[in-house]
C-alpha cells in the first residue's frame, strides 16, 4: 500500500506542477475565469506545497544526521539475531538466540513475558 500511495502522490504533484506551469502572474490575469484553475494550481504548488515539503525535508535530514553508528548497525542487523554492543569497543555485533533459547528453556520472548523457564 505504501508504494501505491507514494506513486499516487508523485503523479498528483507532477500533474499539479504541469497545470501550474501554464500560469504566470506576470503575464496572465488571475481574474480571468479561464485562468482560475491554473492560478489555483500555481498557488497550491508555490505557496502551500513547497514550504511544507521543505520543512519536512529539513526535519527528516536532521533526524538522519542524528543517527549514530550504533543505530545504523542495529537497523542492518539480521532478523532473529539478538543485537548487542561489543564489550567496551563501541562497535556492535549480533548474537544468535538459538543457543541461548535451548540452554535456558526460553528465548527472548520468554523473558519479556515474565517467565524464564517452562510454563
Amino acid at each position: 500500500v505504501g508504494s501505491v500511495l507514494h506513486e499516487s502522490a508523485l503523479s498528483l504533484l507532477t500533474t499539479l506542477g504541469g497545470i501550474a506551469g501554464n500560469f504566470d502572474p506576470q503575464f496572465d490575469d488571475p481574474a480571468d475565469e479561464d485562468n482560475g484553475p491554473y492560478a489555483f494550481a500555481r498557488t497550491l504548488c508555490v505557496s502551500e506545497l513547497c514550504p511544507r515539503l521543505r520543512d519536512q525535508l529539513n526535519e527528516a535530514s536532521g533526524r538522519v544526521r542524528a543517527l549514530t553508528e550504533y543505530d545504523v548497525a542495529l537497523y542492518r542487523s539480521p532478523e532473529g539475531v539478538l543485537f548487542e554492543r561489543a564489550g567496551g569497543s563501541g562497535s556492535a555485533q549480533g548474537r544468535d538466540d538459538s543457543a541461548m533459547a535451548s540452554s535456558s528453556g526460553g528465548g527472548v520472548g520468554a523473558h519479556a513475558e515474565g517467565g524464564g523457564g517452562k510454563n
